[in-house]
């Protein structure tokens, strides 16, 4: 395990085995890659905006994900896993033809 992402972490550094919090290795790793997958739907959000297309529902999206990887607020992984930004519907191929490396 490796997590660093709180201030909670072991010796200000990271933690290595079980969080000082109490967070699984899983729940580390499965919000690790929702916040991966949310930065990249900020940048797709920021291009489609200065586009001139309403993010509103990707805005929320975002905000409700990140939540999800504060401290000490959500350290269930089928929760984590079976977030909305996985499936969400506004990112597709139409929508987004001049962000995306293919088109349809």
């Amino acid at each position: 395990m490796y997590c660093n992402q709180c201030e909670q972490t072991s010796k200000g550094i990271a933690c290595t085995s079980v969080g000082v919090c109490g967070k699984k290795e899983e729940v580390a790793l499965l919000q690790d890659l929702l916040t991966y997958v949310l930065k990249g739907l900020s940048e797709v959000a920021l291009a489609a905006r200065e586009k001139g297309i309403e993010t509103g529902k990707a805005d929320a999206l975002i905000l409700e994900g990140m939540f999800a990887t504060l401290t000490n607020v959500n350290f269930d992984p089928e929760r984590i896993a079976d977030d909305k930004i996985y499936s969400f519907p506004g990112l597709n191929r139409r929508q987004f033809p001049f962000f995306l490396p293919f088109s349809t």
